[in-house]
């Protein structure tokens, strides 16, 4: 049974969509730190994406325990998808992406909800901290009441992510959203970086993101996940995603300049380059860069546009041109 939000306007309900695959180890750690909240008006749905070990088990154990639980089973589609199935079943006013081997502070929802309704905000991000594979904080520890809030109107929030960036403002899962921010947004299935190619336009559907310096989010740096298997490579999405930015802030005639992030781009698919395996494999990628970077030249600076267009078609080149500038 789902709290109803007509019950306490004060209170009102907030969904927490927790992807689930193959994290039996981690699973109890996160379920405990959310079904634990201070903030209780919770509809905190499991969405099990084909887990092949007893992280499906372990959900059903919890189900039976909380009734706020909605336990979803569908078959290995990826974290997009599962994030997505969340969205579209979701009834909260709120919604949350807490990741399964991750886990919170007992007080995140509370704070974020405060803060969003204090503000008046879209989104309300807390900050986070790293934890190794095998340590779990004292998520039940009441955070520092001596904190910094600062609070960014769009215009500066859309700077901000140009110029710099950073996880606390691109990840999903250490924020509370406004529901209606998702109408018609959705997670890309099938990607990776799958938070990189939507965050420009939730900032962009927000007038108002409130950020909190409190550590809420403990995220977990696993050896064995995708992210860590390659935290030091670069993935052909992660590239797509940066283009498809660059697109997006041409589409909206963004008024300020986006030189910096057409110079993350360079830097990006420069590494992307470099880490080919092989010569057949630089072929690829430089055909692919090559035409995402005739695409991203629109509205840069000559500067950024003779860069990018060098880059494009001759890697080597410009690695060339770099090196001389340097020893100058």
């Amino acid at each position: 049974m789902i709290m109803n939000e007509n019950i306490n306007e004060k209170f009102p309900l907030i969904s927490v969509i927790i992807p689930v695959y193959n994290v039996e180890k981690y699973l109890e750690d996160c379920l405990k730190s959310v079904c634990g909240q201070t903030y209780k008006n919770l509809e905190i749905i499991i969405v099990d994406d084909g887990s092949e070990d007893q992280s499906y088990k372990i959900c059903e154990q919890y189900q039976r325990t909380d009734n706020r639980i909605r336990l979803i089973h569908q078959n290995n589609q990826g974290l997009s998808a599962a994030r997505n199935t969340g969205i579209n079943v979701a009834h909260g006013k709120y919604y949350n992406f807490t990741d399964s081997d991750d886990y919170v502070n007992k007080y995140m929802l509370e704070i974020l909800y405060k803060n969003l309704k204090n503000f008046n905000a879209a989104i309300s991000a807390g900050d986070f901290r790293r934890e190794k594979e095998n340590q779990t904080a004292d998520y039940a520890v009441k955070p520092e009441s001596k904190n910094k809030t600062v609070l960014y109107e769009k215009e500066d929030i859309l700077k901000y992510l140009i110029e710099e960036g950073g996880i606390w403002l691109v990840s999903a899962w250490n924020k509370l959203y406004r529901a209606e921010l998702f109408r018609n947004i959705r997670y890309p299935v099938g990607k990776r970086h799958e938070d990189e190619f939507i965050i420009h336009r939730l900032l962009y559907a927000s007038e108002k993101i409130v950020f909190d310096n409190r550590i809420l989010y403990y995220y977990r740096e696993r050896q064995n996940s995708i992210i860590g298997l390659e935290q030091n490579r670069v993935h052909a999405d992660e590239l797509e995603a940066y283009k498809e930015r660059i697109d997006f802030f041409h589409e909206i005639q963004y008024s300020g300049n986006i030189d910096k992030l057409l110079f993350k781009y360079i830097i990006t698919a420069d590494l992307f380059y470099d880490q080919a395996e092989n010569r057949r494999e630089k072929k690829r990628r430089k055909q692919m860069i090559s035409s995402f970077s005739h695409e991203c030249m629109v509205k840069s600076s000559a500067n950024y546009q003779i860069r990018a267009i060098i880059f494009g078609w001759s890697p080597k080149l410009y690695h060339f041109i770099q090196k001389i500038i340097k020893r100058k």
